[in-house]
């Protein structure tokens, strides 16, 4: 409720309210209510409190009435002041105006006084300078007269005079009668410079015709004499010395000193004569030694010294005698640097007498000659330089000349083989025996104590892969951690490091990968025992066998080679000759003694220069590659055997200990690179021919219709070929290659061809029995080539040798007699032959299906094969194995192991038996059926194979069971999968993939809808014919900007094209391959298919040709550069096949054509480019899908074949010849992108449903869907297989990733929806560079979206999209990926 106060107190807070404008500090006041009652009351106060104010200000204004009088007074008598001031002040202006006129007239006086003065300065001035004038023309009379009177000194000082006079006076120098004056003594400078001349000219005189020069210090004139001095003081006067002393250098030098000098093969050399003050050549010829060209020189010196005061011959000097250095170096000194030994003496004396003429000049006060001193002084390397020079010039020169002088020589190698050695046992009962043979292969027995058995050999070369010791023997890294090569068992020699200097300089090939290990001349050719009619060596048989003692023998060996490794030699002899020579008590102390070791570096440049140079030299040889390799082998002989003989010799040397030749001739690894470039050599030959035997058998087409015209035809030619090449080969290096080296090098060409006919009748599902007979005619042609490995045995009698120098040769023989035996025949093989050794059951079950039909004699057949697989004996193999081999994964009760090695007896066993299908990784030999312990995970079975392949920088592995990757170990894999421990697991290993990393991004001005890669390993590279080298590699883009672009690896754009022409519309592309390093092709959105000619030293990108069959976008193009073919797959759902050249296209369809239509062609016309392309059509159309066509591909293996995939759903197999669709695979989805997985006869397709589908195109593939691969969650629009594996490929999807895959990778225990097959996962996952960027992925990959992807050994994994960039991945463990 609000307080109640009185009317009195709250007319008061109302009235302090007013007058002070403050609110009432009393709560009750402020918070009080104003009843209606209290109104009359306080309007009554308000009125009284007004009243009383006012009364207050009456008050007031009487009080202070008097005061505003007298302030209105002060006022009216300040403003009368104010009055009088201003009238004050007008006057006082008045004044000063009156006062302006008499200062003017003041200043006006002032000024023409001050005129006055300045005009009597002036005069007074003027009457100096008339008068400094009048002297200084007196001066210059002077001066005229002393010139008249030839008083050229005196003159001189007075014009010094007039000079000086002139500058004294200031602003008058400008003045007319002043520059009369300077033009008169310009004058007699004139002419004073002209009598100087003409005195110069008579105290010297030069006459070029004459060739002389005549210098006199007097010469008396008539009245008078004239001398050097007074020339001299005139030219210093006139600042002319320099110029007249240059011009008697030139002239001294044109004349004298520079024919002098001169020295010209057949010309002869002038004499000099020095007749008083005359020097002169004459047409004499002069000595033509450094000698005398060096007295020369110094009797030159000696007139110029005489004749010339010393204040003209030292600055004379100093341009004479640095000319004189340089032409005595360049034509006489470095001439005479003796590059034998013989001259060396001297050279010596020559070095002597410069320095003798130096120190002349030192007397004569002369400057410039410490070029002569430093050239002295530096003589021993020179000398070294030069000898290395001619030694390189020589290498060049002998090459060039001896290539084509060939000889044969022997090679003699000692060496120890056991007695007991399976060759002997079955070539030769008795002592007699083993001699005859040894007879027979050119050996001389020694005796000598057993020091090893035939099991300790066995150990060693289980290792040995089968192709490298089919061809060379042994490998040359295993050899040389385990046992010394046959060559270093003849000589070792120490291991060395090239110098600093000739390793930065002459690395040439040293890091070239060796692709074949050198052949060695077999010590005991061994010929395995008979079983079955099909020899085969038995290790269980040989390790029966007693230790045998050994016995040393001699292997000669002729083989033919050119003159250019003895001529080699002789450099390397003369090198070590010469170090020897310069240290002999009478060449010690000269002066290129101190460099003589360095000629010991001259063998590693002369090898080195060799190796750069001998691939041209060779290359017109028919075998040069082979003469390569025979040269470098004797080379490498021949400087084995002189590094064994240097310790000996050196014992009897007067060498100083840091000297000796078996101290410093380090050629351990020039030996070494020689081997490896000799087996380098030996490696292109024989990989070459190879290349030639697989292309002629490619012919056949794996032998499929060998029965049915053409292809019958067809086979017959791809073996007969294959014969007769051989046979060729084997005529052309018959004459070149040592017997044994040819055996070996034909059995590795015979095993290639055998190689690649057993896999190609492997790989037939289906033989018929027609097929059968004529693959075993096949196989008893290829049988012929076992004459070329038959010898004489040492009873006279012919001898088989082909089992020996081919390892497949067994297999090939059981081969064909399977394919002419029964069943029956095939068990005998296996159980009581030795089929098992050559072939695994799964081989041998995969023939019996293709041979027989499904019965029950068949299958009982493949049971029993089954039962019988070998395992192999564990102690034979503990045995074997090397004293280092490391025996981690076997248990101890299933084997004898060795005394220390322990482990637990409760550890559970698995039977395994390890595989792989790549060559470069395979074991040596197998191993059979491993025991090892289910604890293992895949480190463990890492490091055991490693220890099986003696790697010695360990290779991590994958490994795969039932076509899984082992994840885990192999017991809990065994339980995941439901699998007994006594099932023999086939166990597959692969190089594990590194997870490839973000090496570069390229950016762009628009989305990049296509990429290719042009390199050593793409396909255009290789179409190109091996042109591109490495750090060539180029990157192609296709933009939707509409252009081209081609980038090198440091992300540079080389070459842009030109926007294709559409009216000024820009054409966005979707699709480009290159065709190969000069020609690219391109489609867009327009329809057009474009080929452009690409010039790199232009950077240019040129359309040729245009390419006309689609109404709609071309969304996909493929190439094949051989037939010059184009497909273009198009979302008019058609296929256009063109050919890249306009001549055999046909002409460009009218309604295709830009200009047919007429609602636009007036635009066209006005925008249409100067220069037309060519417009042509199609050779064919394909027609059978009903939607958009997304992608197509040829065939990998048959350019008449292709793919194509639709967005009806359906896969497409296409025989272009008759342009008809021959196969149809439909699927559940839409089909988006394309490639082939040829090794494995799959086409992966990637789809609009998120995942990638692989389909079998054979006719003979009863399902569509072979193995689905889940992870995307974008459609797949863009994929490429792995260039380094049969199983890999790369996706890229519109979810903005790349996925790398493995097919053998599958999901474990995840099921396909049915039809989709086996469900494979990814192996790594790429993001796009600007994903990462953002920290989070994006929805959809919006943003990011993958639209292409390319995967090139050389570059990497290439990814572009959405984000505008080409971005490259790149993985550590290959070249690229």
């Amino acid at each position: 409720m609000l307080p109640t106060i009185s009317e009195q107190v709250l007319g008061e807070a109302i009235l302090q309210s007013v007058q002070h404008a403050s609110f009432p500090q009393a709560e009750d006041v402020a918070s009080a209510s104003v009843p209606s009652t209290a109104i009359p009351k306080l309007l009554e106060m308000v009125r009284k409190a007004r009243e009383q104010t006012k009364n207050e200000i009456r008050c007031l204004a009487r009080e202070s009435a008097s005061d505003v009088d007298g302030w209105i007074s002060q006022a009216r008598r300040l403003q009368a002041d104010i009055k009088r001031s201003q009238a004050t002040a007008h006057e006082i202006v008045q004044q000063a105006k009156s006062g302006k006129t008499h200062t003017a007239k003041v200043q006006d006086a002032a000024s023409k006084v001050s005129f006055l003065y300045s005009e009597m300065a002036y005069t007074e001035s003027l009457a100096q300078v008339v008068e400094q004038i009048r002297d200084i023309s007196g001066l210059v009379q002077s001066a005229q007269d002393a010139v008249v009177q030839n008083y050229i000194k005196s003159a001189l000082e007075t014009l010094g005079d007039v000079d000086g006079a002139l500058e004294r006076l200031g602003p008058f120098k400008s003045t007319r009668v002043v520059g009369v004056l300077l033009s008169r003594c310009n004058d007699l400078k004139a002419t004073i410079t002209d009598n100087v001349r003409q005195t110069w000219d008579r105290l010297v005189s030069v006459d070029e015709a004459g060739r002389q020069i005549a210098i006199q210090y007097k010469m008396e004139t008539g009245e008078r004499t004239i001398s050097m001095d007074s020339i001299h003081d005139a030219l210093m006067k006139l600042d002319l010395l320099n110029g007249f002393i240059y011009r008697l250098y030139q002239d001294l030098d044109r004349i004298i000193m520079a024919p002098r000098l001169a020295r010209s093969h057949g010309d002869p050399v002038p004499a000099l004569i020095i007749e008083g003050v005359r020097i002169r050549l004459s047409d004499n010829s002069a000595g033509v030694t450094v000698h005398d060209t060096l007295l020369a020189i110094q009797e030159v010196a000696e007139y110029l010294n005489s004749c010339l005061p010393f204040y003209i011959a030292a600055p004379l000097s100093a341009k004479v005698v640095p000319a004189i250095a340089n032409r005595l170096i360049t034509n006489w000194l470095l001439p005479a640097v003796p590059l034998s030994t013989d001259k060396v003496q001297d050279f010596q004396e020559s070095l002597s007498l410069v320095l003798g003429l130096a120190e002349f000049f030192d007397e004569l006060g002369w400057t410039g000659q410490q070029r002569l001193r430093e050239w002295v002084d530096k003589s021993a390397q020179i000398w070294l330089s030069m000898q290395r020079d001619a030694a390189l010039a020589q290498v060049r020169s002998l090459c060039f000349k001896n290539i084509h002088q060939k000889s044969v020589v022997e090679r003699v190698e000692t060496q120890k083989v056991p007695k007991g050695d399976a060759v002997l046992a079955t070539t030769a009962t008795t002592e007699e025996q083993d001699e005859d043979w040894g007879a027979d292969w050119g050996v001389e027995p020694q005796e000598e104590p057993p020091t090893k058995t035939t099991v300790s050999a066995l150990a060693e070369e289980a290792y040995i892969e089968e192709e490298d010791l089919s061809a060379w023997g042994v490998d040359e890294e295993d050899v040389s951690n385990d046992e010394p090569t046959q060559q270093s068992k003849a000589s070792a020699t120490q291991e060395k490091e090239l110098g600093e200097d000739e390793a930065d300089s002459w690395g040439w090939g040293e890091d070239e990968q060796e692709t074949e290990a050198a052949p060695e001349i077999p010590a005991t050719p061994a010929t395995p025992t008979k079983a079955d009619g099909i020899g085969h060596l038995s290790s269980s048989s040989v390790l029966k066998e007693k230790q045998p003692r050994e016995k040393e023998v001699t292997l000669r060996e002729a083989y033919t080679v050119t003159a250019i490794p003895d001529a080699i030699m002789e450099i390397v002899m003369q090198a070590v000759s010469d170090v020897a020579i310069l240290n002999q008590p009478e060449l010690v102390k000269s002066a290129i003694t101190p460099a003589s070791g360095g000629l010991y570096h001259i063998p590693t440049l002369v090898m080195a220069m060799y190796r750069a140079t001998a691939v041209m030299h060779y290359s017109k040889e028919v075998a040069g590659d082979m003469l390569i390799y025979n040269d470098c082998t004797r080379l490498s002989d021949r400087l084995r055997a002189f590094l064994s003989e240097l310790p000996e010799k050196d014992k009897s040397s007067t060498l100083p200990q840091h000297l000796k030749p078996s101290l410093r001739l380090k050629l351990d690894g020039d030996i070494k690179a020689m081997e490896g470039f000799a087996k380098r050599a030996y490696g292109r030959a024989m990989e070459s021919q190879r290349t030639i035997i697989r292309d002629l058998l490619d012919g056949a087409q794996g032998f499929q219709r060998c029965t049915s015209m053409p292809f019958a035809g067809e086979c017959d030619r791809a073996i007969s070929m294959t014969v007769d090449r051989i046979y060729e080969v084997k005529c052309q290096w018959e004459g070149v290659l040592s017997h044994s080296v040819l055996l070996q090098s034909l059995g590795s060409l015979v095993s290639t061809a055998l190689a690649k006919f057993i896999n190609d009748i492997e790989d037939m599902s289906d033989i018929a029995e027609e097929e059968s007979k004529k693959l075993k005619q096949y196989c008893e042609s290829l049988s012929e080539l076992s004459n070329l490995f038959k010898t004489d045995g040492p009873d006279g009698k012919a001898r088989d040798m082909t089992n020996m120098y081919t390892p497949n040769w067994f297999k090939f023989q059981y081969l064909s007699e399977i394919l002419d035996s029964s069943l029956a025949d095939i068990k005998y093989f296996w159980t009581e032959g030795e089929l098992k050794l050559e072939m695994d059951a799964e081989e041998v079950i995969d023939l019996i299906k293709a041979l027989f039909a499904e019965s029950e004699h068949r299958r009982k057949a493949i049971g029993d094969i089954r039962r019988t697989e070998k395992v192999i004996d564990l102690e034979i193999f503990w045995r074997a194995c090397p004293p280092n081999f490391k025996p981690l994964y076997m248990h101890p009760t299933t084997m004898a192991q060795p005394q220390n090695n322990t482990a637990e007896p409760s550890q559970a066993k698995v039977q395994i038996r390890l595989a792989t299908r790549h060559e470069d990784i395979e074991l040596p030999e197998d191993p059979g059926v491993l025991f090892v312990s289910t604890n293992l995970k895949r480190y463990a079975l890492s490091s055991l194979v490693n220890n099986l392949l003696h790697t010695e920088k360990p290779i991590p592995f994958e490994f795969l069971i039932n076509g899984q990757f082992l994840r885990t170990s192999i017991d809990e894999f065994l339980t995941l999968n439901g699998i007994s421990a006594e099932t023999v697991l086939n166990v597959e290993y692969t190089r594990a993939l590194i997870p490839p990393l973000q090496v570069a991004s390229f950016e762009h001005d628009d989305w990049v809808s296509s990429i290719d890669v042009l390199s050593q390993t793409s396909l255009a590279g290789l179409w190109s014919g091996g042109s591109l080298g490495s750090g060539q590699e180029r990157i192609l883009s296709a933009s939707y900007d509409g252009l081209l672009r081609i980038w090198n690896m440091s992300g540079e754009v080389i070459a842009t094209s030109t926007a294709p022409y559409n009216a000024g519309r820009i054409i966005s592309l979707k699709s480009t391959k290159f065709m190969s390093d000069k020609k690219i092709v391109a489609s867009g959105l327009d329809g057009v298919v474009r080929v452009y000619k690409y010039d790199e030293d232009a950077a240019t990108i040129t359309p040729t040709v245009e390419l006309y069959n689609h109404n709609s976008g071309v969304e996909n193009v493929a190439v094949h550069n051989q037939s010059s073919r184009i497909l273009s797959a198009s979302t008019d759902t058609t296929i256009s096949f063109f050919s890249s050249s306009a001549k055999e296209s046909p002409a460009a369809p009218s309604n295709f054509l830009p200009t047919s239509n007429a609602a636009s062609n007036k635009r066209v016309k006005l925008s249409k480019a100067d220069k037309t392309v060519p417009a042509r059509g199609a050779l064919s159309t394909l027609v059978g899908h009903t939607q958009p066509v997304s992608s197509v591909i040829f065939a990998p293996n048959d350019h008449t074949v292709a793919y194509s995939a639709s967005h009806d759903h359906t896969l497409r197999t296409w025989d272009l010849p008759t342009s008809r669709s021959v196969d149809v695979r439909t699927t559940g989805h839409a089909l988006l992108s394309l490639t082939a997985l040829s090794k494995l006869n799959l086409v992966a397709t990637g789809t609009a449903a998120r995942h990638i589908t692989l389909i079998d195109p054979r006719a003979s593939a009863t399902s569509v869907s072979i193995m689905t691969l889940r992870g995307h969650t974008g459609p797949v629009v863009s994929l490429d297989i792995d260039p380094s594996s049969d199983y890999g490929l790369v996706s890229g999807a519109h979810d903005g990733t790349c996925r790398i895959w493995d097919v053998r990778s599958v999901r474990p225990g995840a099921g396909a929806q049915v039809g989709e097959g086996q469900v494979g996962e990814s192996v790594y996952v790429l993001e796009r560079e600007g994903q990462k960027d953002k920290g989070k992925s994006r929805v959809g990959g919006e943003g990011v979206k993958v639209f292409s992807v390319r995967w090139d050994k050389a570059v990497g994994i290439l990814s572009a999209g959405e984000d505008k960039r080409v971005q490259i991945n790149r993985g550590s463990n290959s070249n690229a990926s």
